[in-house]
Parts: C-alpha cells; structure tokens; sequence
C-alpha cells in the first residue's frame, strides 16, 4: 500500500458527525449488528467474573477486582448504546450502478499530481472501512471529499492536489 507523505490521515480518519445521517450498506449493517452482539456476549462474560470478584458475600467494598469489572461493564455499556443507537438510525444505501459519480461502494483510481503516484481507493461505509485492503469510509476527510465527484476532477487537498483518474463499480 502506498502512504504518500501526510495523505495517510486524510484517508483513514474516521468522522462522526452527529448531525449527519450514518449512512449503511446492507453489509455494513449486518456487520454492526453482529459487533452488537459480540459485545452482548462479552457484557455477559464480564458480568460473570464482576459476580466471581465480589464472592460469595457480594463483597464489593474496597474490592479492586470488583471494581475493575465495574468499570469495564459501564464502558461496554456505553459502547453498546452507541452502537444500537447507530444501528437504529441508519441510513441503508444500494451499491453503485452507475461509475459516474464517486458512491459508497466505488471504487476510486486517483493521482496524486505533486509526485505522480496513483492510488486505489473503495469508498465504504464505517462498519467496512479496512485500511490494509484501501476501504476508507465516506466519512474520512478524502472519503467525503471524492462522494459526488467525476472522472477526470482535479481537487485540491492539504496534501497537494488529486486528479480522479477512474471511478468502478
């Protein structure tokens, strides 16, 4: 995979704005919703062992152990609403039809013009982004930039300026 100089954090940052709709494909979901339940599952291993941690005389008063699993149990908590709630506003997208435009779901041949280097990148949903086979999410900086662009653009970022050479589906 090519890094080119500080592009790296304009591709795989990931944005959460949450005045934005979060935006799903039907695989995305069904990973989020499967995430969901792992951590169910793991809220249950932890309840367990905060349970074996007090003991027998539900000691939990200046218990380190107890308090451990405590603070593990609300921080899984936490996440887990986060998640729910993500799943229960979803906005589910199709993939492309059409290579006309830069979509969830394209996939963007792009040049980087201060040095010629040219990169792939598959524009996907949060749940699918995976920097080690160049699925970076709509919501990344460069995701975001390139959703409703067209072949041949040339776009200006902080890191020197882009030209789209294709857009696949």
């Amino acid at each position: 995979m090519i890094f080119i100089d500080n592009f790296k954090n304009l591709i795989f940052y990931n944005m959460l704005d949450p005045n934005k709709p979060y935006i799903l494909t039907a695989e995305g979901y069904a990973k989020l919703a499967e995430n969901i339940k792992k951590l169910e599952e793991e809220l249950k291993s932890i309840g367990i062992k905060k349970g074996e941690a007090a003991g027998p005389s539900s000691d939990w008063h200046d218990n380190p152990a107890y308090e451990e699993f405590d603070n593990q149990e609300r921080m899984f908590l936490q996440r887990q609403a986060s998640l729910k709630e993500r799943l229960l506003t979803a906005e589910i997208v199709d993939l492309p039809t059409s290579s006309k435009y830069v979509e969830i779901g394209s996939t963007v041949q792009i040049l980087l013009l201060k040095n010629s280097k040219e990169q792939n990148f598959t524009i996907t949903d949060p749940e699918m982004t995976d920097p080690s086979r160049n699925r970076i999410s709509y919501q990344s900086p460069l995701g975001s930039t390139l959703i409703g662009k067209k072949a041949g653009e040339i776009i200006d970022l902080p890191t020197g300026p882009i030209k789209i050479l294709d857009i696949r589906i």
